[in-house]
């Protein structure tokens, strides 16, 4: 039984870092689109 939980415990802990990175990426994205947005607004209002 001991075993189990400690098996389900590392489960656990590999799904967080999993969920960590993925949340980076998800960040990194998000502000990918904010920037290219400016640049996209800086374009029109200087056109």
């Amino acid at each position: 039984m001991r075993s189990r939980v400690a098996h389900l415990e590392e489960k656990i802990k590999l799904y967080k870092d999993k969920m960590s990175r993925n949340n980076k990426l998800i960040v990194a994205y998000k502000l990918l689109l904010i920037v290219s947005w400016m640049i996209f607004l800086i374009l029109l209002l200087l056109d």
